[in-house]
Order: C-alpha cells, then sequence, then structure tokens
C-alpha cells in the first residue's frame, strides 16, 4: 500500500503528536474537528504529488537508460575510428610498404582521424548548448547561395545512390540576419540524413520567405523532403531527444553514429528562436521544417 497517501485524522493538536505522526510516515495531519472537503482536498492533491513524482522517477530512470546506451554507443564508435588510426599506423611502419600502399593507409587514416573529430565535436555541440553557452553570431546572409553551397556538398553522394537532389526558393530578399555557420550545420544535418533514409527517388531542400507585419522581419522556412523509409509515428515525438538513435521505419538501426545530429538541430534552431518539426509517411517519405521568426532583411 505504499502508493496511497496516509493523512493522520486526530484530536492530538500538541506539537509533538505531529512529528511523532510525520515520522511514523504520514503525509499529512489532520485535526478535529475537520471538514470533509478538506480531506478530500488534501487526499486529492497527495494523489496529484505522488503520480507527478512517479512520472519525474520514470522520467529520471529513462534518461538513465538513454545515457547508458549512448555512453555505449559513443564507446564503439570512438574505438573504431582510434584503431584504424593505430592499425594503419603500425602499417605504415613496416619496412616493405609499398608507396601505393602508404597512399591508402593515410587516407584510412584521414578518414578514422575525420570521424573521430566530427564524433567529439557532436558531443561538445551539446554539452555546449545544455549549459547554454552557445552564442549566436547573425550577419548578412545570402540564402540562395547557402542553399546552393549545401546540395553541392551532397551533389556526389545523390548520384552514387542514383537520388535527384532539388532546390527551391520562394521570396527570398537578398540578404537575411542569420548565423550562417549554425544554419549550415542545421541543414547539413537534416539534408544528410534525408539522403541517408532514401534509397529511390529523391530529397528536395527548400527555403521560403514570408515577410511580417512589422517591416523589416518576416519568417523563413527551410524544408527538407525526401522519398525515403519514413519514420514510425510513436518515433517522431523522439526523435529530437539527445541520445536517441532514429532507428526509421523498420524499427532497428540502419546506420552508425552518435544520435545526436538532431538533438543539436533541434535546439539550436530554438536558441535563433524557431521551431523545427518532422512529419512522416513510413514508407513513403518525410520532411523536416525549420521555422525562424523575427528574421531580419535587406
Amino acid at each position: 500500500y505504499s502508493h496511497i497517501p496516509v493523512i493522520l485524522l486526530t484530536a492530538k493538536t500538541n506539537i509533538q503528536s505531529k512529528i511523532e505522526g510525520m515520522e511514523l510516515g504520514a503525509d499529512a495531519y489532520i485535526e478535529k474537528p475537520f471538514s470533509v472537503e478538506y480531506l478530500h482536498a488534501c487526499a486529492s492533491n497527495l494523489i496529484q504529488n505522488r503520480e507527478k513524482l512517479r512520472q519525474a522517477l520514470e522520467q529520471a530512470r529513462a534518461a538513465d537508460r538513454a545515457k547508458s546506451y549512448f555512453l555505449a554507443t559513443v564507446s564503439h564508435e570512438l574505438r573504431t575510428p582510434l584503431n584504424a588510426v593505430i592499425g594503419f599506423s603500425e602499417l605504415l611502419q613496416g619496412a616493405d610498404v609499398e608507396p601505393q600502399e602508404q597512399q591508402e593507409y593515410l587516407g584510412s587514416i584521414n578518414f578514422a582521424g575525420n570521424a573521430l573529430l566530427n564524433l567529439i565535436n557532436d558531443v561538445l555541440d551539446l554539452s555546449r548548448l545544455e549549459a547554454d553557452q552557445v552564442e549566436l553570431d547573425c550577419r548578412p546572409v545570402d540564402v540562395k547561395r547557402l542553399v546552393r553551397e549545401i546540395v553541392g556538398v551532397f551533389k556526389q553522394k545523390a548520384v552514387e545512390k542514383n537520388l535527384s537532389l532539388q532546390m527551391t526558393y520562394t521570396n527570398l530578399p537578398p540578404t537575411l540576419y542569420l548565423d550562417d555557420l549554425r544554419i549550415k550545420q542545421i541543414l547539413l544535418n537534416l539534408t544528410g540524413n534525408a539522403l541517408k533514409f532514401t534509397h529511390d527517388g529523391g530529397v528536395t531542400v527548400s527555403a521560403v520567405f514570408r515577410l511580417a507585419e512589422e517591416a523589416g522581419q518576416g519568417t523563413l522556412i527551410f524544408s527538407i523532403t525526401d522519398t525515403g523509409i519514413g519514420i514510425l509515428p510513436e518515433k517522431i515525438s523522439q526523435i529530437f531527444e539527445p541520445f536517441v538513435q532514429d532507428s526509421g521505419v523498420r524499427g532497428h538501426r540502419i546506420y552508425e553514429g552518435s544520435g545526436l545530429g538532431l538533438a543539436i538541430s533541434k535546439r539550436l534552431v530554438e536558441k535563433m528562436g524557431g521551431k523545427l518539426s518532422a512529419e512522416s509517411t513510413p514508407g513513403k517519405g518525410s520532411t523536416f521544417t525549420v521555422r525562424l521568426e523575427n528574421v531580419k532583411y535587406q
């Protein structure tokens, strides 16, 4: 019966009796004469508080489980590139290594080193965001050019997967005031994920600007739409949480990684005063939308 609140109803009014009653485990102490309405209100309040406590404890347990999973995942992801760096470095020390082999080994070391650096940067970014230590640096940005750069980064990957990669613009002013480095970071993550989970069709990156009533400001909306495998409905609310790996429509992991990209992107968008949301139909594709309000333009 530990989940049932205990209320002492008594005629004893001295402070020592109250102390003894609370020490014995009572949740409340009501003196006679009493009001039935007050008794009901007290019981209701205690029940609600216990339910809130239960939910908080469950959330804390879930967070601990997620972090434990994350630490196990990151440990694996750290070991993989480190083992590659150590292994190929040892091979390079061999006396009979041909020049062509040296270049192959150096390429593998470089790839592993970059993977390790990206993982460390993700962890540091999330830590700084959680501690509210990230400062935005807004400057004049040509958003059309920025989107072209994002698409250019992934053009070869789209060709390799035989996918279309398109971009569209609507009503974009020549200049918008944004933190271009952080916007790139967000769009690179979202576009990379879209291509990763798309095997047929393609990905479209779009940018739309809508004027606000206040002069010189408006709403900037980025949308990344794909025709990929989609996300299960019950996972939509989870994919932006830190330490949660998006497992796609089939319910199992289909790629390696820290699972921090969407969590970082969401917090960066919120830091900018905006919102990052997702809509998806399993088997048909997904759309991730970045909505930034009160963006100044020129």
